[in-house]
């Protein structure tokens, strides 16, 4: 399978626990590509297999070498105590890092935890380099979203 068809069935299979970020209403379908609100407001899947919730692209502080920093430092396992501190508390089902950035800390907690893992950044170049670089299993779900509009219900 590739990334749209893994994201369509990641999405079919968490489907009650997904919200249109536009209208808050409950996703209806996941096709392979495509995913649509009741209320039919449609996202298609990224070819990397993220999704792109936000009605216009937003400008951030967010650079490329910025991001690439963030990656080398929580690379370098600094945060791996903690993590594995938060990685006991989880009890699984759908794991949302709100803010995730260029994923890192995402891609720990799916490697180490239960649950299925959704990453959601406003930046589009920071869920680039997150999905960019997730092995087809066992992959967290990268989605460039608002937090004031969350594509989640929690």
């Amino acid at each position: 399978m590739n990334k749209i068809e893994l994201t369509s069935q990641f999405i079919q299979q968490h489907l009650n626990q997904f919200q249109c970020p536009v209208c808050q209403g409950a996703f209806a379908s996941a096709e392979t590509g495509t995913v649509a609100c009741e209320n039919q407001h449609t996202f298609n899947v990224a070819k990397k297999g993220s999704l792109f919730f936000l009605s216009h692209p937003v400008k951030t502080e967010y650079t490329d070498e910025m991001l690439r920093y963030r990656h080398q430092f929580l690379t370098a396992g600094f945060f791996d105590p903690m993590l594995a501190q938060v990685q006991k508390t989880l009890a699984g089902g759908l794991l949302l890092d709100a803010g995730c950035g260029e994923g890192t800390t995402t891609k720990w907690l799916a490697d180490h935890s239960r649950g299925d893992l959704v990453g959601l950044d406003i930046s589009k170049p920071a869920i680039n380099i997150a999905s960019a670089g997730v092995a087809l299993e066992n992959q967290p779900l990268f989605m460039v979203g608002d937090l004031a509009r969350l594509p989640t219900i929690v």
